[in-house]
């Protein structure tokens, strides 16, 4: 039996490393060195299916979350937690290929992006979906790349792709990019404003810097129904990376992300060098980042505006405590350093840790906001997102974010799946 190597060293300095290669990478995208598309000889086919069964059979393998493989880690051998993760694996690629054979696949998926990053030394190639990890695993690429390991000619190599819950991806489009970004405001919050919004001042058609959310969902769905200036951080995922085209060797979730990766590393002998999951780096970056760029910021917003905000998000995220509320007021905006600003939000998260239940926390903040959506919006959402559900076997209508459809249910008029 095989066994894993399931120690992954969670050190600072070398995943914050890893984040800035990756973005550095994101922003030099176009470099043909990192761009590996498919040769006629590697193309796999997806294979049909041999059997049909109900989407709801595969749901219990495809929703383990990862509190479960702790316990499993603290209870059983490791050779049990392999097989645990190859099963799950598997069921997310079974499904898949039953629910491609149920949907014409149109001849344009051929020319979506394919397998444009290369890991492990080219052991492991993986197309990269934006908000799914895709910055991580450009740095990761760029770190090995560095290691001093001598040139060889990979004729075998396992593909990956990895995806996540469309509305969170929905959401970490949104927060990531519109909420907190100062660059987006210009490049798309202003074209928001401006279409998407009643009598907007000037200030903000100029800045383009108080998008809200039922703004821009707006504009998501603006942008799918009619084709136009679509965006890849915020379209479905089906329409990238060739599904139901190319055979994939495995099907990571950003949900359990950690297993994975560990798992498709340990299947072609390479070391994985680090984590995506670091709250550490990930608090301390995006508070520095915040401060490091006052001067535009400040153009259009106040600091205070712009730090709340970050704080916010990282409720958002599950890092912080709710009751812990920003520390930092009135003129203490404008003279914070990056480093003490992240200094006070990690000092946060470790007064967090242990007294928030982060998976739920995550789920209420996000359930607050496509609450404030009105339910023709939520519903128009959940049909341009179907595929991205059909494929990957997230739920298109949980009860939290669809309140009046479970309500409907019990009153005997209906269930939302057949709205």
């Amino acid at each position: 039996m095989r066994s894993m190597n399931r120690i992954v060293y969670r050190i600072s300095l070398p995943v914050a490393f890893i984040i800035l290669l990756g973005t550095l990478f994101y922003v030099h995208s176009g470099a043909q060195r990192y761009i590996m598309d498919i040769p006629s000889d590697t193309k796999r086919e997806m294979p049909p299916a041999v059997f049909i069964e109900e989407p709801e059979r595969m749901r219990g393998a495809l929703t383990v979350q990862h509190e479960n493989i702790s316990a499993v880690n603290n209870n059983a051998d490791l050779n049990i937690v392999d097989n645990f993760i190859q099963s799950r694996l598997e069921a997310r690629k079974e499904h898949l290929r039953r629910a491609c054979s149920r949907i014409e696949v149109p001849k344009s998926v051929a020319r979506q992006r394919g397998l444009e990053v290369s890991l492990a030394h080219g052991k492991i190639k993986l197309c990269g979906l934006e908000k799914v990890g895709s910055t991580f695993m450009k740095g990761l690429h760029a770190l090995e790349e560095k290691e001093d390991v001598k040139p060889s000619n990979v004729t075998e190599f396992k593909s990956f792709v990895m995806v996540r819950d469309p509305y969170k991806r929905l959401i970490s489009g949104y927060v990531d990019k519109i909420f907190t970004r100062t660059e987006w405001w210009l490049s798309h919050g202003r074209d928001i404003v401006r279409n998407f919004r009643l009598q907007p001042s000037q200030k903000s058609l100029k800045c383009g810097s108080d998008v809200t959310f039922a703004e821009f969902v707006k504009y998501f769905i603006h942008t799918q129904e009619t084709g136009k200036e679509k965006n890849g951080h915020f379209k479905p995922m089906s329409e990238e990376c060739r599904f139901c085209y190319f055979d994939y060797d495995f099907i990571a979730h950003l949900e359990t992300v950690e297993d994975d990766l560990a798992y498709i590393y340990e299947s072609m002998n390479a070391t994985l060098k680090g984590t995506l999951n670091d709250e550490e780096v990930t608090l301390k970056d995006k508070a520095s980042t915040v401060v490091s760029f006052r001067d535009s910021v400040t153009k259009c917003e106040n600091m205070c505006t712009m730090l709340s905000r970050t704080w916010w998000s990282f409720h958002a995220r599950g890092l912080i405590a709710m009751d812990l509320q920003l520390p930092v007021k009135g003129e203490d905006c404008n003279t914070i350093t990056p480093q003490e600003f992240a200094d006070i939000a990690w000092d946060a998260h470790q007064q967090s840790v242990g007294r928030v239940d982060v998976s739920k926390q995550r789920r209420q903040m996000m359930a607050s906001l496509y609450l404030q959506l009105p339910l023709s919006d939520r519903l128009k959402v959940r049909k341009l997102l179907q595929r991205d559900f059909d494929l990957f076997g997230y739920e298109s209508t949980p009860p939290d974010l669809f309140p009046e459809l479970q309500k409907n249910s019990e009153n005997g008029r209906g269930s939302g799946q057949n709205l």
